[in-house]
């Protein structure tokens, strides 16, 4: 029998290798990879659901900023709310009705003229002056369901129809009711100073409400069946109505003005910045 031969060159494989040397078992490598799988699956699983709540918290932040910014803008056009003088005043040369405030509305809708108009569209109305309708509608959202939603319709410039006509656009989606009030100081003393109605024209001689509270309720984000109640009260500044002269006794008044102004130059006086309104009407009527 051939003997074999002892070379120091070949490794002696009956030999155990160093420690650091060893390499790692199946089981090992099978323990290794479910430990990291359940890492990953972990660190998955917690910044899936970090990016699910900051898509809530900014859909809610959104949300409540429009119902905000709503809220804000029908208070702005609220205060800035005016009637002219009662009663169906002419408005031109020809004696016709041409030009009509209002300031009517009960809990649920409300008509009023504002000095609140903004030109954002090509062919607006330059003026300030304008129709404003807030109310509640049904509409088909994106998803092709049917929503309460809450709209404006606005017409400028102001008409002899101020309830018709104009742009309705919605404000404010999903909403559940919008529920307006109205001070009346007359009753603040009896305690039941808002009320729920208000006709500055045909029931309040042409004065407005001193103040307006909005409320806004809209569904709960994660509570069925609940929702949640936005409000807010604005003041109006001009209470009373506005005295509206016809174009051709306007026309007629300035006129009046000038012939008076000269007659009181042509009596040496120039300086009128020291008399009272009587004096200069009497002297100018002296003078012509």
């Amino acid at each position: 029998m051939r003997e074999r031969m002892w070379n120091p060159l070949l490794p002696n494989r009956s030999a155990a290798l160093p420690k650091g040397q060893r390499g790692m078992t199946l089981i090992e490598v099978m323990l290794a990879v479910s430990i990291l799988a359940i890492i990953v699956v972990l660190t998955w699983g917690a910044m899936s659901t970090s990016f699910r709540m900051r898509k809530v918290s900014l859909e809610r932040f959104d949300r409540y900023r429009s119902i905000q910014m709503t809220l804000d803008r029908m208070a702005r056009e609220l205060s800035m709310a005016f009637v002219t003088n009662v009663g169906q005043v002419a408005t031109n040369d020809q004696r016709e009705v041409t030009y009509r405030t209002i300031f009517e509305g009960d809990d649920t809708e409300l008509t009023f003229t504002s000095l609140a108009h903004v030109a954002t569209r090509p062919g607006d109305a330059a003026g300030e002056q304008c129709e404003l309708t807030y109310r509640i509608e049904s509409r088909e959202n994106a998803d092709g369901d049917y929503v309460d939603m809450l709209v404006r319709r606005e017409d400028a410039p102001i008409d002899d129809k101020p309830d018709e006509g104009g742009v309705v656009q919605v404000v404010l989606e999903d909403v559940e009711r919008v529920t307006f009030e109205y001070w009346d100081a007359d009753t603040e003393i009896a305690g039941e100073a808002w009320v729920r109605s208000w006709d500055a024209i045909n029931d309040n001689d042409g004065k407005l409400p001193e103040r307006v509270r909005i409320t806004l309720e809209v569904p709960h984000p994660t509570r069925e069946g609940e929702t949640l109640t936005f409000a807010t009260q604005t003041e109006i500044m001009l209470i009373k109505p506005l005295i509206l002269i016809p174009a051709d006794i306007a026309a007629q008044n300035a006129q009046t003005e000038q012939a008076i102004e000269n007659a009181l130059q042509a009596e040496g006086f120039d300086d009128f910045s020291n008399m009272t309104p009587e004096e200069i009407d009497q002297m100018g009527q002296e003078g012509l």
